[in-house]
């Protein structure tokens, strides 16, 4: 674990996971091929310890070989997310964590799916915020994956009743990829 997001490449935007994303990503199988992507990618330490996650320390290995850095956030900034908290109780406490890790981080921004987290740090701190379809998109257009591949994991969410991404987006994407 990394005290500080020291091993950033140059001009690449980071991207700071909240546990939403990490758990439909992992759902489909798509954090590896997100991390194959053109970003660092960064989560703080009590997000990935949650226990919701469900990802296993072989599967976390293998997340960080590939560039997943696990950030442990210093005191100061642990008690900004505590008073973020408390200034936003739709916010959970690994919500706030991941906020404060976007907000000072230089070039970073948001992955959540979380509707009161992208609301904070739209609006509130004027942060750069995407969910899983953005990686998605991503994914196909960097050619990580192939269209139908990446169609295959969106119908999984479409039928997963736990993933509450909006169906007529992911319509159109596997319609439109499908078409080409």
């Amino acid at each position: 674990m990394s005290n500080s997001p020291s091993v950033v490449l140059v001009n690449r935007r980071v991207v700071i996971n909240d546990a939403c994303c990490l758990i439909d990503l992992h759902k489909v199988g798509l954090i590896q091929p997100m991390l194959g992507l053109p970003f660092n990618f960064h989560v703080a330490l009590p997000v990935r310890a949650n226990e919701l996650l469900s990802i296993s320390a072989m599967e976390w290995a293998s997340y960080e070989r590939a560039g997943m850095q696990t950030i442990d956030l210093p005191g100061d900034q642990v008690a900004t997310a505590l008073s973020l908290r408390e200034a936003h109780p739709t916010l959970s406490a690994e919500d706030c964590f991941s906020l404060v890790l976007a907000r000072e981080t230089r070039n970073g921004l948001l992955l959540t799916g979380d509707a009161a987290l992208r609301e904070v740090a739209e609006h509130t701190f004027g942060l750069e915020v995407h969910g899983v379809l953005w990686v998605a998109d991503l994914i196909v257009e960097h050619g990580v994956l192939s269209k139908e591949h990446v169609c295959r994991c969106l119908e999984e969410w479409q039928e997963d009743p736990l993933v509450r991404l909006p169906h007529r987006q992911i319509a159109a994407r596997i319609t439109n990829w499908r078409k080409r």
